[in-house]
């Protein structure tokens, strides 16, 4: 999911950008309202399935689906704006963007 989300900001920055402009969206409309939960709720399976069989408390789902978000939002939005040009340039070989976040995603993963 983290990988299709930063795909979507590589491959359509201006939407992504758009998206996240809070002054320029209009929260009444039904079909944004329906988006942004069906959004939460793809993120809180996200959260539940890192600890699958225990129960987490609201405060511990709010916690996982912020980190998630922060991470994939964060990196989306770092790549985009070109912030990690240098970064990526001085990795070896053919690793690149999606490498990188690879591994983020899987430093990530160490935490569960």
């Amino acid at each position: 999911m983290g990988s299709a989300y930063v795909g979507f900001a590589r491959k359509h920055p201006g939407l992504f950008a758009l998206m996240y402009r809070s002054e320029r969206l209009d929260f009444a409309r039904p079909a944004l309202r329906d988006a942004i939960a069906n959004a939460r709720g793809a993120l809180r399976a996200a959260a539940s399935a890192r600890a699958p069989g225990q129960p987490l408390t609201p405060l511990q789902m709010a916690a996982q689906s912020t980190a998630l978000w922060a991470l994939v939002h964060g990196f989306a939005t770092l790549l985009i704006d070109g912030r990690l040009n240098g970064l990526i340039a001085s990795l070896p070989g053919e690793e690149g963007a999606d490498t990188l976040l690879e591994a983020v995603l899987a430093t990530a993963r160490v935490g569960e």
